[in-house]
């Protein structure tokens, strides 16, 4: 019984841990569309007035970018600092 234990606790950190990949992944989803808006933004309006406020919010959301990536990875990191992979040993 007390095998079974382990073996449902070792599963559920494994599971935890496939979560927090699915969390992180759809972090960078995220910043990767903050990038495409930025990019976007500064193709679509080129000829806005004054010139540099197209630039500026292409710059606002390329450093928001920046900024969810960093949080993302930090998150993850300390998530896996708390928790280990097992192996997982199939039925026969």
């Amino acid at each position: 019984m007390i095998e079974d234990k382990a073996s449902r606790d070792e599963l559920a950190e494994d599971r935890t841990i496939l979560a927090n990949e699915r969390t992180f992944a759809s972090w960078l989803r995220t910043s990767l569309a903050c990038v495409a808006i930025g990019v976007g933004f500064q193709g679509l309006f080129p000829a806005m007035q004054p010139s540099w406020v197209p630039r500026a919010i292409a710059t606002g959301f390329l450093g928001l970018a920046i900024l969810v990536i960093v949080l993302a990875e930090r998150r993850a990191a300390a998530v896996l600092r708390r928790l280990s992979t097992h192996v997982v040993v199939t039925a026969d």
